[in-house]
């Protein structure tokens, strides 16, 4: 069973430690708290960074408004991530690059990089 994720609607989600059996609530609740940014805007500037399979960089990142929405994105990960998670935050180059950010963090709690190809070499 999945742990629950809190939230609040100032506060947000609590603070996700990088661990993978809370990794489907806290995405649920973080992209609606990231949402009070640009509704729209926001859910499918995610869904696209998290669907890259490429490192998305701030020359990627077209329009000024996009940029920005990537700043406060970087932000709030930030703030709302802790140990593992923290530390791909940190990892980022770009320091106000939260589409790649969350790329990273889509990746950690999907079980990326060996454990992704373990399990897709299972499914054979």
């Amino acid at each position: 069973m999945a742990t629950e994720t809190k939230s609040t609607t100032l506060g947000g989600p609590e603070a996700w430690d990088g661990s993978f059996d809370k990794w489907v609530p806290w995405k649920f609740s973080m992209m609606n708290y990231l949402r009070r940014h640009a509704p729209l805007e926001v859910t499918a500037l995610l869904q696209a960074s998290e669907a890259s399979v490429v490192t998305i960089t701030s020359s990627t990142v077209t329009s000024d408004e996009n940029k920005k929405i990537s700043a406060q994105v970087m932000t709030d990960l930030a703030l709302k991530t802790a140990d593992k998670a923290r530390r791909i935050c940190m990892s980022v180059a770009e320091p106000d690059n939260g589409f790649e950010c969350w790329r990273l963090l889509c990746k950690r709690g999907q079980g990326g990089g060996a454990a992704l190809k373990v399990g897709l070499l299972n499914q054979i």
